[in-house]
């Protein structure tokens, strides 16, 4: 039988070497090149946010355990920052199709102005419109109006009476209208009298009825012309009233926003809606005031507001189903029944990620129903629709509104790990067309000189980002012996944060609780023993007294030791 030859120290633990940092504490180090081992994965998170083509989405492969939320904001953050800010969204009232509305894109911080702006045109509307229809100057020509038609037709009946005057006809005004009498020396005959006449006297009469009856039929019809000609007049008036109450403010408007050319379309589309609908405004107001829900279609229902957005957004939907991705229709119950206006219409993370990255986590994304068939054809259309998951379904008869799609122009990045891609690929013919870019963490790195200092810089990197005390350069030996345990290699070191993480908190509440303000190898090796004693599943690595007893038994016997205990 062969004998099994013992394993040497140097087989079992490898050391770090304290003495190649010359830093003291990784205060003094700088998050430059922290993100050691992971060029390729930045060279294809750079091309894939570079190129604007349809279809480069990108799919980042990593484990839970690396941080990779953290890591891929952190890199779209800084790449942000230099782009152009997005515009507002806006939607209106559909002037043309209520149930339509229209989609309103402005530059970054126009769409708050406005909204302001429309806000203050409402209420000002409100008092404005009611008051012009009792001033003096309107009841003034109000009456003009209605005295020259009634001058009008009282002149065309003296017309016709003095007619009947020349003609010896009597005309009688009765409950229905008109009647026309013979008449003789002043005096009506009725029909006995009438009939006694001599036939050539009684046929003059009649043929001269007939005249006037002819005459008076032509006058009456020419009532309602004179009638519809005076209500249009006063429809003139009524809309000069309101142009004169809303144009002065509109005008205004114009000048302030003159050059952003949808504000002005916009503005021009409120002041022929208001001229469209003086008998409607007029009609509901009661009591010298009008109903504050009647002029909210000229109100501004603001989407996505981008004024104190720096540079392109960088969105993460941690719950990405399909009404937080794509928005929706809000409803309110009036009178038992459902209704909604394009003020009720809100923002999905489509709208406000649009012109910059969405990050989604893609096993939620796959875990919600209908949400990656809806999200790939927004990517194929470069589209977003506002639909239910009732709607989908048929579910729902409820009329509801049809805002008008917004363009989609932003870079998705599915983060998931190597399994869903693998799986998606196989099985999805749509997501190879739509994420051709894959970018693919390192789980582990290569232990060289450049590497170990760089890996110190990113220890100091992730004790800032979890608000740790710094780590003294025995307390980065001591993490990076640890991070060599993880890579289950002695030339490797583990890139997965989350167990180092983990460790670094525990020594922090070490360092802490002794009053200490460096987190020292000391306490780090204390926190890797109480995590032991603890059992709670964390890793399980031979330091401090553990190692020296071990190492000195592997000297001196045929024990045999794994290389990484967990």
């Amino acid at each position: 039988m062969t004998a099994i030859s013992p394993l040497n120290t140097h087989r079992l633990y490898r050391a770090c070497d304290e003495a190649q940092f010359t830093f003291t504490t990784t205060d003094e180090l700088t998050d430059s090149g922290a993100l050691v081992g992971q060029e390729q994965l930045l060279e294809a998170l750079s091309f894939g946010t570079g190129i604007r083509r349809q279809g480069f989405n990108i799919y980042m492969m990593a484990p839970e355990t690396c941080n990779r939320h953290t890591l891929i904001h952190r890199f779209l953050s800084g790449k942000a920052e230099n782009e152009p800010v997005p515009p507002d969204l806006c939607y209106v009232h559909g002037f043309e199709e209520a149930m339509r509305p229209e989609r309103l894109l402005l530059p970054a911080g126009v769409g708050r102005r406005f909204r302001a702006s429309l806000d203050k045109l409402v209420e000002e509307l409100l008092l404005s419109i009611p008051a012009i229809f009792e001033t003096e100057e309107y009841q003034n020509r109000l009456e003009e109006f209605n005295q020259q038609l009634a001058e009008r037709q009282s002149s065309a009946m003296a017309e016709v009476k003095a007619l009947a005057q020349a003609e010896g006809v009597t005309m009688i005004s009765t409950p229905t209208g008109f009647t026309l009498a013979p008449k003789k020396d002043d005096e009506v005959l009725d029909a006995k009298q009438f009939g006694q006449l001599p036939e050539a006297e009684r046929t003059g009469i009649e043929q001269a009825i007939a005249r006037v009856e002819q005459r008076l039929q032509e006058v009456l019809q020419q009532f309602p012309l004179w009638n519809r000609e005076t209500q249009q007049h006063i429809q003139w008036l009524n809309e000069e009233m309101v142009m004169f109450a809303g144009g002065n403010l509109i005008d205004e408007l114009r000048k302030e926003y003159a050059g952003c050319e949808p504000v002005v379309h916009h503005l021009d589309a409120i002041q022929q809606d208001l001229a469209n609908n003086v008998n409607l405004l007029l009609s509901h107001m009661s009591e010298g005031e009008l109903p504050a829900q009647l002029l909210t279609r000229y109100r501004l229902n603001l989407l996505v507001d981008n004024a104190d957005t720096k540079g392109a957004p960088v969105i993460y939907e941690d719950w990405p189903n399909l009404t937080r991705l794509l928005g929706r229709v809000e409803h309110q119950v009036e009178q038992g029944a459902l209704i909604t206006d394009f003020t009720l219409i809100c923002a999905g993370t489509l709208h406000r990620a649009n012109g910059g990255y969405l990050l989604l986590d893609v096993q939620r994304l796959l875990q919600q129903p209908m949400v990656w068939e809806v999200l790939k054809r927004a990517l194929y259309a470069r589209e977003i629709r506002i639909e239910s998951l009732e709607r989908f379904y048929s579910l729902a008869s409820t009329v509801s509104l049809e805002p008008q799609p917004v363009l989609l122009e932003l870079k998705v990045i599915l983060i998931g790990d190597r399994r869903l891609y693998y799986l998606l690929a196989a099985y999805d013919p749509d997501f190879g067309k739509l994420f051709k870019v894959q970018a693919d963490y390192n789980d582990d790195i290569e232990i060289n000189p450049e590497n170990l200092q760089r890996y110190a810089r990113f220890i100091g990197l992730l004790a800032r980002q979890q608000e740790l005390r710094p780590l003294t350069f025995c307390g980065v030996a001591r993490t990076i012996e640890l991070a060599g345990r993880l890579a289950d290699d002695q030339q490797r070191l583990s890139a997965l944060t989350e167990d180092l993480a983990d460790v670094l908190q525990e020594a922090n509440y070490l360092a802490e609780s002794d009053g200490q303000t460096n987190i020292n190898g000391d306490v780090v090796e204390r926190a890797l023993a109480a995590g032991r004693r603890r059992g709670d599943g964390g890793p399980r690595v031979y330091t401090g007294a553990w190692r020296s007893r071990y190492c000195a038994a592997a000297s001196s016997s045929t024990l045999k030791v794994p290389l990484s205990v967990r």
